[in-house]
């Protein structure tokens, strides 16, 4: 080896000395060249500058200005970048080797400042703790439509958007795509320079053209449905007549008839605490108004008979409880309306009214849900401040449930498609509204309330049948065909149309 030095050239000799292990560069002042020239050859012993300083480890070159392990570096790293703090269960003074250099922080962290190592050589941007990759991966975190663009990049491939499936795509690109998807253009802050999004293809306008339109039509059936419930709505018809007849609402005659006449049970006292047969007209009225109101619905209307009356008696329990949390008067935080007859005044309405006042003389899964109404739906609505754009296509979408008990396997895919391009055009009309930023946000919150409709729906399915087992509650006919299912005697002979 002293040979094949001796023939080198100098300078090269020179440069191996300046080279530490495994190709780390030594300060020209470094540690003396012939550990590195050892070192360099492959051969011969190893030098002091061959171990790590903290724990004897073998070193694998110098680290925040000496020659350390990668184990003591991590270390050192982490202890700076997370600011952590140690203490010593002994006197300060363990050993430390690479036998148990992990027994004592304190004194680890104590020797890596004793031999050297500098706080001062770690770059904050060039040494995060984490998964580097994936975060230099993507560009900064930006509140966008769809919550931030940390995850934009991915499965990105909808008509509209632009780029193939699963290529990251400019930011400013993707912004602009959302803006001119849904009517925002110019109102997310692109310069003009920005790459124009691709435009949208002609079938797609019109099948978003189509969803607006049956939105807009929806907002405005659900004036005549708030009209309706003020006014005698009840049916001495079966169910079965009521779902297959002809929608009532949409009979102008029928409609007026309803606007001059007086409810039969209108009251002329003030408000008081609703009583059961209160509860029952309501529930009633409502459910006629859910049997018309389903009828405008075109997923519902393809459907055949059974999986009609499965839809319905799903939202039979949470349809009513709906209406009543979104039209009662705002006369308090705990306070829901009955109202009867026509439309009076707020805080001077004939009526009933219920609140948190215990009744005992109602089953406890009814008290319950009261409970529920005022705390988890009429709560959260009051404060979205929802307008009634939104709570009908809210209610057409937690109606159009796939997923209903009974429904038969060949409509669910009916009731998607029609629940999916309604929740497309809420978020187009909330968009326009609201703004990209408050529309994701409010968007988020109106379709969790469907997680609440849900759980009000299992519970009260139990409350109903124990209520009607003990003869808690007196069904009416009508009422026991919607909530209980019609039977097949019942059905046979039933006139399916008129």
């Amino acid at each position: 080896m002293a040979d094949g030095l001796g023939m080198m050239p100098q300078g090269m000799i020179a440069a191996l000395g300046q080279a530490g292990p495994a190709g780390s560069i030594l300060p020209q002042n470094g540690s003396p060249s012939n550990v590195s020239v050892a070192s360099a050859g492959g051969a011969g012993g190893s030098g002091p500058d061959d171990i790590c300083l903290v724990c004897q480890d073998s070193s694998t070159g110098y680290h925040y200005g000496v020659p350390s392990c990668n184990g003591c570096k991590t270390f050192f790293r982490r202890t700076i970048m997370k600011k952590q703090t140690f203490t010593c269960q002994n006197d300060g003074n363990c050993p430390v080797d690479k036998s148990i250099r992990c027994a004592c922080r304190h004194c680890r962290f104590e020797k890596c400042l004793k031999v050297g190592m500098d706080r001062n050589a770690i770059q904050q941007n060039r040494d995060p703790i984490g998964y580097t990759k994936r975060t230099r991966r993507y560009p900064a975190v930006v509140k966008t439509a769809f919550g931030t663009t940390a995850n934009l990049g991915q499965a990105i491939n909808e008509p509209g958007f632009g780029g193939p499936t699963g290529t990251p795509q400019p930011l400013s690109l993707m912004t602009s795509e959302m803006a001119a998807r849904y009517g925002m253009a110019g109102s997310m802050g692109s310069d003009e320079s920005s790459p124009k999004p691709p435009p949208i293809p002609p079938e797609q306008k019109e099948a978003q053209a189509k969803e607006d339109l049956f939105l807009r039509h929806l907002s405005d059936f659900e004036q005549t449905c708030s009209r309706a419930r003020r006014t005698e709505m009840r049916t001495d018809e079966t169910l079965i007549n009521a779902v297959c007849n002809p929608c009532r609402m949409l009979d102008t005659a029928f409609i007026d008839e309803l606007a001059r006449a007086a409810s039969c049970e209108e009251m002329a006292e003030p408000l008081r605490h609703a009583t059961q047969a209160d509860y029952a007209l309501w529930h009633e009225r409502d459910w006629c108004v859910m049997i018309e109101w389903a009828k405008i619905l075109p997923p519902y209307m393809t459907l055949g008979l059974d999986d009609k009356l499965a839809l319905l008696r799903h939202s039979a329990i949470t349809f009513p409880s709906l209406m009543a949390c979104f039209y009662t008067p705002n006369v308090g935080p705990d306070r829901i309306i009955l109202l009867n007859g026509t439309v009076v005044p707020p805080l001077n309405v004939p009526g009933a009214f219920f609140d948190r006042t215990p009744e005992p003389t109602r089953p406890m899964g009814f008290n319950k849900k009261k409970y529920q109404m005022l705390d988890q739906l009429l709560a959260p609505m009051r404060k979205m401040d929802i307008d009634i754009t939104e709570f009908s296509a809210f209610k057409a979408i937690f109606f159009l449930n796939p997923d209903a008990d009974d429904v038969s396997a060949a409509c669910k895919q009916i009731l998607s498609d029609g629940r999916g391009g309604l929740t497309n055009a809420l978020y187009r009309y909330m968009v326009k509204k609201h703004g990209v930023d408050e529309a994701g946000d409010r968007f988020g919150r109106l379709l969790l309330l469907g997680t609440v409709l849900a759980t009000m729906a299992v519970e009260m399915k139990e409350a109903v049948v124990v209520a009607d087992f003990f003869d808690q509650i007196a069904f009416s006919p009508f009422a026991k065909q919607l909530l209980f299912g019609v039977k097949k005697e019942g059905v046979v002979g039933a006139p399916l149309s008129e």
